[in-house]
C-alpha cells in the first residue's frame, strides 16, 4: 500500500498548491468552454504544473487499483468514444445543447432539432457523460459542460445547417482540429496493423492510403478537387492547434536573439510581426501558400506590400535554392516524415547552409517512459529536472505528455513520419550534416531545437 500512499500525498501536496493560486478554479460543471477559464495555466505556471501532477498521479492511481482488465477497458474500447463525439459534432449537437441553456434538453428534442433518432443521441451522450464529457441532469436529459464546451463552434445551430460548408469560417479551429483527428486519423488507425504487416508498408503505401483507397500521400489527396471540404478544415484545425500548442505565445519568439540577425532567412507570421527588419521567405507546396496568403493580408499586409515577406513555391525533397541565409526554420515538418526523407531534406538545407547559419526545428520531443538514455554528445538545455515524483512515471504518463504518444502513432498511420526523442534527433541530424547545440523547453509541447553544420 506504500505506492497508493505515495500517490495520495502527491495529490494532496498538489492540490493545496493549487488552492492557494488558483482559488477560482474552473468547475467541470461550467455550461461551456471558457478559454480565459484557462488563462492560470500560462500566468500561473507553478498551478499548471501542479495540475499536471494531479491527473498523472490520479490516472496511475486509478490504474493501480483497478483490475487489468478495467485498467484496459479505456484503450481496447476507445474507439468507441471517438466514434461517439464524431456523430456529436457532425450532427451539431453541442450548438443545440448550448442553445437550450443550463438545464439541458431532452433527447427526443435534441433528435428533432437535428434531425437523427433520438435513441441513437442517447447512446452516444450516455457514453461521453460517464467519462464526464456533457452531463446527463435528467434521465435523457443532457447539457454541456466544460469540457464538451470544445466542441461548440460558436454558431448558431440555424447557421450550421443553412450552410455546412462554412462550419469553420471565422471559429477559433478547435473543432476543425478534432473533426479532422475523429475523421481522416481515426479511419486511418484502423488499418494500421493491416498496413505494417503489409511487404508493402513504407512510404507510399500507409495505414491512410488503405483507408481511403488511394495511391496519393495525405497531402495530395487533400489538393483533390472533391477534398476542399477537408482541405480547409485540416488549415482552419492546424492555425488552431498551433495557437493551442503554443499557449499564445509561440516558442519560435525565444529561440533566439533575432534583434540582432541579419536580413534573409526563412520565418513565419509571429516573427515577422515582432522583428520587422528581418526578411521573411516562406517556402511550401504551391497550394499551402495559397492557403496562408489571406491570412497574411488580414494580419500583416505591409509585410507583403513593402517585400518583407516573399512566398516561394518549394519541393523540399530537391535542392534548396535559398543559399546561405542567417536561419532556416521548420516548424512541424519533420515528424511527417521517415527517417530516410528527413536526412534528405536536412541534407539539401545543409548544402545550401553557410559556415554561421543556424538550424531551428520546431517539433514535438517525447521523452522515455523510464530515465532518459545518454546523448552521444552533450546539448546545452537537454539535462533537464525530474518534473515528476516518484512514484510517477518520469515522463508524467499520458497527462504528462499530452498529444506527444498520439501523435507519434498519428504521424506513423497518415504520413509514415514520427515524433522523435532527443537521441532520435540527434542521430538524424548528424547524419544530414548537423551537429545539435540547444534545446530550449519552453513549458510548450512544441521545443525548439537548434543545429549548426558540422
Amino acid at each position: 500500500l506504500t505506492e497508493l500512499a505515495n500517490l495520495v500525498a502527491i495529490i494532496n501536496e498538489n492540490f493545496n498548491i493549487i488552492k492557494e493560486k488558483v482559488p477560482q478554479f474552473p468547475s467541470i460543471n461550467e455550461p461551456g468552454f471558457n478559454p480565459a477559464s484557462e488563462a492560470f495555466r500560462k500566468t500561473q505556471p507553478e498551478a499548471a504544473h501542479a495540475a499536471k501532477v494531479i491527473a498523472a498521479a490520479a490516472n496511475q492511481l486509478s490504474t493501480s487499483v483497478s483490475s487489468p482488465f478495467e485498467a484496459a477497458v479505456p484503450l481496447l474500447v476507445g474507439s468507441a468514444g471517438s466514434a461517439a463525439v464524431r456523430y456529436i459534432i457532425l450532427n451539431n449537437v453541442t450548438e443545440i445543447l448550448r442553445e437550450a441553456g443550463p438545464e439541458g434538453l431532452h433527447v427526443d428534442e435534441i433528435g428533432a432539432k437535428a434531425s437523427i433518432d433520438p435513441k441513437i443521441v442517447a447512446r452516444f451522450l450516455r457514453l461521453l457523460a460517464s467519462t464526464h464529457i456533457y452531463r446527463e441532469v435528467k434521465p435523457n436529459v443532457f447539457t454541456n459542460n466544460r469540457i464538451s464546451g470544445l466542441f461548440d463552434t460558436g454558431k448558431s445551430h440555424a447557421a450550421l445547417v443553412a450552410d455546412p460548408k462554412a462550419k469553420h469560417d471565422g471559429t477559433l479551429g478547435l473543432v476543425a482540429v478534432l473533426e479532422h483527428i475523429l475523421d481522416q486519423t481515426f479511419k486511418a488507425f484502423g488499418y494500421l496493423p493491416e498496413a505494417l504487416a503489409d511487404p508493402k508498408y513504407g512510404d507510399d503505401y500507409l495505414a491512410f492510403n488503405l483507408a481511403f483507397g488511394t495511391s496519393k500521400n495525405s497531402w495530395e489527396w487533400l489538393e483533390q478537387p472533391e477534398n476542399e471540404y477537408s482541405l480547409k478544415r485540416f488549415s482552419l484545425g492546424m492555425k488552431a492547434a498551433s495557437m493551442f500548442q503554443s499557449g499564445g505565445n509561440p516558442p519560435i519568439l525565444q529561440a533566439l536573439e533575432w534583434e540582432s540577425l541579419p536580413k534573409g532567412f526563412s520565418m513565419s507570421l509571429p516573427l515577422a510581426t515582432a522583428h520587422p527588419h528581418l526578411k521573411v521567405i516562406l517556402q511550401d507546396r504551391a497550394p499551402t501558400l495559397e492557403e496562408g496568403k489571406p491570412l497574411w493580408n488580414s494580419k500583416l499586409p505591409q509585410a507583403l506590400e513593402t517585400g518583407q515577406v516573399e512566398f516561394q513555391a518549394h519541393d523540399f525533397f530537391t535542392p534548396q535554392k535559398v543559399q546561405q541565409p542567417a536561419v532556416f526554420f521548420l516548424k512541424s515538418i519533420l515528424h511527417d516524415w521517415s527517417d530516410a526523407k528527413v536526412i534528405t531534406i536536412l541534407g539539401h538545407l545543409r548544402k545550401a547552409a553557410g559556415a554561421y547559419t543556424k538550424l531551428i526545428i520546431i517539433d514535438s520531443i517525447i521523452s522515455h517512459a523510464c530515465a532518459p538514455p545518454e546523448l552521444e554528445e552533450p546539448v546545452e538545455g537537454a539535462t533537464r529536472k525530474q518534473l515528476y515524483p516518484p512514484p510517477l512515471l518520469p515522463n508524467g504518463g499520458i497527462p504528462g505528455t499530452g498529444m506527444a504518444y498520439p501523435g507519434d502513432i498519428t504521424m506513423m498511420a497518415m504520413l509514415g513520419g514520427q515524433e522523435r526523442t532527443l537521441v532520435h534527433l540527434q542521430e538524424v541530424l548528424k547524419l544530414s550534416g548537423w551537429k545539435l547545440t540547444q534545446i530550449k523547453d519552453l513549458g510548450s509541447p512544441m521545443i525548439p531545437a537548434i543545429a549548426i553544420p558540422i
